[in-house]
């Protein structure tokens, strides 16, 4: 019988609960809540950045993906434990895509930008907004 390991996938919203108390108590939209969400528009972030985005392209490119793990550190540190992933995954071909301070608008930009014509995973985890909670 196969194991199957459970992920549990957080998206953090924006704003925190403490910032909105103030501004609700003076019946104001909270601060983290007015103009446009900087998270919902992709964005890549600097150079060492894009340099890992091409790094992971060429892995897609190969193709052969069971699994693809998408999101931010917390991802990316799956890749230090392989006897865990062997554990939860068995035999399958398990690509992260994880990048440590990825936050929600990187990883849209990396789901717009990434190299998917030869991927076709069975299943797909995405982490995000755990890096943009403070905001």
């Amino acid at each position: 019988m196969k194991k199957i390991c459970a992920f549990i996938v957080c998206a953090l919203c924006a704003g925190s609960y403490a910032a909105e108390e103030p501004a609700k108590a003076k019946g104001e939209a909270p601060a983290a809540l007015s103009g446009p969400n900087p998270a919902a528009a992709a964005k890549p972030r600097h150079e060492a950045w894009l340099d890992a985005q091409r790094k992971r392209d060429a892995r897609l490119r190969d193709g052969n993906v069971d699994v693809l793990l998408i999101g931010d550190s917390i991802t990316a540190g799956w890749s230090r434990h392989p006897e865990l992933i062997k554990k939860c995954f068995g035999d399958l071909h398990v690509v992260n895509l994880g990048h440590p301070a990825d936050k929600t608008e990187n990883i849209l930009w990396r789901l717009q930008d990434h190299f998917f014509e030869k991927v076709n995973p069975g299943v797909a985890v995405i982490m995000a907004g755990t890096n943009n909670s403070n905001h």
